[in-house]
């Protein structure tokens, strides 16, 4: 008897059970940069903050849709970006300090005219966390490193001297796409 009750609640089991289980992606390569994979989880934590300010403003679904498209194509490019940055830097020895780090915030702190608490406050209500925010203030002082060891023309007032740079780096960064393998799977 006891064997039939066994059996019985084995098989009721069973039946309760699902068939088979479906598979659940949990994360996935959405660009190859170099060696370099790129995840999906990466660009949602980087798209969230202009997602969710998107989502705040009155518009159809279609063009929130084509909106939110162009916004992640956008901040893709901006990973490879910041991807192809990271490598140069390291085969050229650049590195990026914590202690530069915090002077960067503390000077974005004061271009605000706010306190570096302040500062990381409205990040975090513009949907950036500290680690986040403190990334891309290392990516960009990176990237100032890097454009440092490229010539620029002298002579140059303050305007001309910021449109060379921008120049220069995108130069650069078509340089560097052009040497490195990138495959874009989004």
């Amino acid at each position: 008897m006891r064997l039939f009750l066994s059996g019985l609640v084995l098989l009721a089991s069973l039946a309760a059970a699902p068939a088979r289980a479906e598979p659940v992606v949990i994360d996935r390569v959405v660009a190859v940069v170099g060696p370099q994979p790129l995840l999906l989880s990466e660009l949602r934590a980087r798209a969230a903050p202009m997602i969710a300010q998107l989502d705040r403003t009155d518009v159809a679904p279609a063009a929130r849709a084509a909106a939110e498209r162009r916004l992640v194509d956008e901040v893709l490019q901006h990973l490879i970006d910041a991807e192809l940055v990271a490598q140069a830097a390291a085969r050229a020895g650049v590195e990026v300090t914590t202690a530069e780090i915090d002077a960067g915030l503390t000077r974005v702190a004061a271009q605000n005219r706010v306190s570096v608490q302040e500062l990381l406050v409205e990040a975090r209500q513009q949907g950036f966390d500290e680690r986040l925010y403190r990334d891309e203030i290392g990516r960009q002082i990176c990237e100032v490193k890097m454009l440092r060891l490229r010539p620029l023309p002298a002579g140059l007032d303050e305007r001309q001297h910021l449109e060379a740079l921008e120049r220069l780096r995108r130069t650069w960064l078509a340089e560097l796409r052009r040497a490195t393998y990138v495959e874009i799977r989004l």
